[in-house]
């Protein structure tokens, strides 16, 4: 992300052409020094490698004024697009951090900023700072320095009709964010095999009960035919077979004894 530098009245960059003289405030003046003039014709030049650039400055107060305001004319390049023309308040107090001028985009390269003093005979305008947005390179890893310039993040310019303020914001950190469609995916086959699962184990218990049943049935149903057998002999034996056959039991064990009992009743008659 891009910072703002902001440049002081001192910084040796700043190239005054013309009569100028340094005062200042501190704390209300940035570094506590300004640069202004009375003398009409005199330049104030900047070049820089940005994409935009503001002018922040002072208005001095008085009451009542010591005469007509100060005009100056700003120019970014000699481009008339971005010339224009400031004339300054005349408030009773003097008014710090004022945006004189904020330049509109420009193109990437080095650029020069050229303010020109139109009228000041009677009412010096006062150069604070400059702000410009630098040029990044590619990786964004090479912020530009020097030591009269200050980088701080990046800042809107906000002007007002009594003060300028600069207002931080603040830049949010991007978390990448999941893949929906992998999260998607992944929901629709846990719900796939969740739901086979189910089906085979209901599919399971259904089978092994049904199972249960029908050997039960089958063990209620040979023990009455061997309840018939010992009530009623022969035809109870012969009852008994039949039933244990439809019961599909006389191939398993209790099928063995019901024969055996069969014989036994049989050799009893006998004798």
């Amino acid at each position: 992300m891009a910072n703002v530098t902001r440049v002081d009245d001192r910084d040796a960059r700043v190239v005054y052409t013309g009569k100028f003289r340094e005062e200042g405030k501190p704390p209300f003046e940035f570094n506590g020094t300004t640069h202004g003039t009375q003398r009409n014709g005199s330049t104030i030049s900047f070049s820089f490698n940005g994409t935009n650039v503001a002018w922040f400055g002072t208005f001095g107060g008085g009451n009542p004024p010591m005469g007509p305001p100060s005009v100056v004319d700003f120019v970014v390049d000699g481009d008339p697009t971005t010339a224009s023309t400031l004339t300054a308040q005349q408030p009773l107090h003097a008014m710090y951090s004022q945006t004189f001028y904020t330049s509109p985009p420009l193109s990437t390269g080095t650029h020069n900023i050229v303010v020109t003093v139109l009228d000041a005979q009677n009412d010096a305008l006062w150069f604070d700072y400059l702000q410009f947005t630098p040029e990044q390179d590619r990786d964004d890893q090479h912020p530009s320095r020097s030591s009269s310039t200050s980088s701080t993040p990046s800042q809107s310019i906000v002007p007002t009709s009594s003060q300028a303020t600069l207002t931080q914001v603040p830049t949010p950190s991007i978390s990448p964010a999941p893949s929906h469609q992998s999260l998607s995916l992944g929901i629709i086959l846990l719900a796939a095999i969740t739901s086979s699962a189910t089906l085979l184990l209901l599919v399971a218990v259904f089978v092994f009960w049904r199972r249960r049943q029908s050997l039960r049935r089958r063990r209620d149903e040979y023990a009455r035919a061997r309840i018939l057998a010992r009530r009623h002999g022969p035809a109870g034996v012969h009852n008994m077979q039949e039933l244990a056959a439809a019961a599909g039991v006389l191939e398993q064990g209790p099928g063995k004894e019901a024969e055996k009992e069969t014989d036994t009743v049989e050799h009893g008659q006998a004798l």
